[in-house]
């Protein structure tokens, strides 16, 4: 390493601790060394960037859960965020679905809102948040639907929020903290 590179280490090391400090607990120490890694490789003052931490992170590593570009909130932070405030690991599938429409269709930044869940957002936010995944994740969601009416299909193949689902999130799931 040069004189050079560890100046140019030295002097984006808080830019890149910040930036870090966004991740999921879990992808940080990644995230760290994806970055420095790639700080060093080009090892000069051109290669830093103020593009967001977001996509600093290898896509495959979250799926397609990783958005941050015109609103500043990062979406698997929140929706960890959420998962432990919210005591959602205590919640079957089917109510974390629920929850899972209810952010992704109204409360989710603007670049990650969707109009319909498929099953890999379900998926993703088993990534994100250490839950096991089911074995069918449609399944789950067909379940959602058909057994507690919380989700209605779109006629796409994927899944929206239902009146009954939409009162079930706000009034038990995040009402009880926020009470």
């Amino acid at each position: 390493m040069t004189v050079m590179t560890l100046e140019l280490l030295l002097s984006k090391i808080d830019v890149i601790i910040e930036k870090v400090d966004d991740f999921p607990d879990d992808l940080r120490e990644t995230g760290m060394r994806l970055m420095v890694d790639a700080l060093l490789e080009r090892s000069t003052p051109l290669a830093y960037t103020e593009e967001p931490v977001a996509h600093s992170v290898p896509a495959e590593s979250l799926g397609n859960t990783v958005v941050q570009a015109q609103d500043s909130r990062n979406y698997a932070t929140e929706i960890h965020q959420y998962y432990s405030v919210y005591g959602l690991d205590k919640r079957n599938d089917m109510e974390v679905a629920s929850f899972l429409a209810h952010y992704l269709i109204n409360l989710a930044p603007e670049d990650a809102r969707v109009e319909a869940i498929e099953p890999e957002n379900f998926e993703d936010l088993c990534k994100i948040t250490g839950r096991a995944l089911p074995k069918d994740a449609r399944s789950t969601l067909s379940n959602a639907k058909n057994k507690r009416k919380y989700l209605e299909s779109d006629g796409k193949g994927g899944f929206t929020l239902s009146t009954i689902g939409e009162h079930y999130v706000k009034h038990t799931l995040l009402k009880k903290n926020d009470e």
